[in-house]
Protein backbone atom coordinates (compact mmCIF):
# COMPACT_ATOMS: atom_id res chain seq x y z
CA UNK A 1 0.00 0.00 0.00
CA UNK A 2 1.49 3.17 -0.87
CA UNK A 3 1.45 6.33 1.04
CA UNK A 4 -0.18 9.77 -0.82
CA UNK A 5 0.83 12.27 0.42
CA UNK A 6 -1.66 15.75 0.68
CA UNK A 7 -0.41 19.03 -0.79
CA UNK A 8 -0.31 21.36 2.11
CA UNK A 9 -1.71 24.92 1.40
CA UNK A 10 -0.11 27.73 2.45
CA UNK A 11 -1.50 30.59 4.35
CA UNK A 12 -1.76 34.01 2.30
CA UNK A 13 1.09 35.80 2.07
CA UNK A 14 0.32 39.80 2.75
CA UNK A 15 2.61 42.62 1.19
CA UNK A 16 5.83 43.49 2.30
CA UNK A 17 5.93 40.11 3.87
CA UNK A 18 8.54 37.90 2.68
CA UNK A 19 10.65 41.82 3.06
CA UNK A 20 10.67 41.12 6.53
CA UNK A 21 9.23 42.52 10.02
CA UNK A 22 10.27 46.02 9.38
CA UNK A 23 8.27 45.83 6.23
CA UNK A 24 5.52 43.61 7.66
CA UNK A 25 4.99 46.08 10.14
CA UNK A 26 5.06 49.08 7.89
CA UNK A 27 2.71 47.59 6.60
CA UNK A 28 -0.32 47.01 9.36
CA UNK A 29 0.68 50.82 10.42
CA UNK A 30 -0.50 51.81 6.97
CA UNK A 31 -3.74 50.49 7.69
CA UNK A 32 -4.09 51.17 11.13
CA UNK A 33 -3.98 54.95 10.21
CA UNK A 34 -6.79 57.42 9.80
CA UNK A 35 -6.06 59.10 6.59
CA UNK A 36 -9.09 61.64 6.97
CA UNK A 37 -7.85 63.63 9.38
CA UNK A 38 -9.45 61.88 13.04
CA UNK A 39 -7.66 62.73 15.49
CA UNK A 40 -8.55 66.67 14.54
CA UNK A 41 -11.88 65.73 13.84
CA UNK A 42 -12.28 64.09 16.96
CA UNK A 43 -10.66 67.01 19.06
CA UNK A 44 -13.12 69.32 17.30
CA UNK A 45 -16.08 66.89 18.04
CA UNK A 46 -14.98 66.77 21.73
CA UNK A 47 -14.46 70.81 21.83
CA UNK A 48 -17.93 71.21 20.24
CA UNK A 49 -19.21 69.04 23.58
CA UNK A 50 -18.33 71.01 26.18
CA UNK A 51 -14.56 69.85 26.54
CA UNK A 52 -11.83 71.39 27.78
CA UNK A 53 -8.80 70.57 25.19
CA UNK A 54 -5.60 70.94 27.33
CA UNK A 55 -2.84 72.35 25.27
CA UNK A 56 0.42 69.64 24.66
CA UNK A 57 2.27 69.44 27.49
CA UNK A 58 5.94 69.47 27.95
CA UNK A 59 7.06 66.09 28.14
CA UNK A 60 4.31 65.38 25.16
CA UNK A 61 6.31 67.46 23.01
CA UNK A 62 9.23 66.02 23.08
CA UNK A 63 8.23 62.73 22.80
CA UNK A 64 6.62 64.01 19.87
CA UNK A 65 10.21 65.64 18.82
CA UNK A 66 11.88 62.08 19.80
CA UNK A 67 9.79 60.40 17.12
CA UNK A 68 9.50 62.62 14.93
CA UNK A 69 13.71 62.50 14.73
CA UNK A 70 13.84 58.84 15.20
CA UNK A 71 11.61 58.11 12.02
CA UNK A 72 14.08 60.70 10.27
CA UNK A 73 17.05 58.75 10.96
CA UNK A 74 16.14 55.23 11.07
CA UNK A 75 12.65 53.51 9.86
CA UNK A 76 13.03 50.61 10.90
CA UNK A 77 14.04 51.71 14.56
CA UNK A 78 10.52 54.29 14.63
CA UNK A 79 8.31 51.12 13.42
CA UNK A 80 10.16 48.81 15.71
CA UNK A 81 9.48 51.47 18.73
CA UNK A 82 5.57 52.05 17.55
CA UNK A 83 5.19 48.31 17.05
CA UNK A 84 6.47 47.67 20.53
CA UNK A 85 4.64 50.43 22.23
Amino acid sequence: MELVKKRKRYRKEYPGENQGITEEMRFVAMILRNIKGGVSKDLEWFSGQGVVIPEPSTPGVSYAKYLEELAERSAPLFLSHFYNI
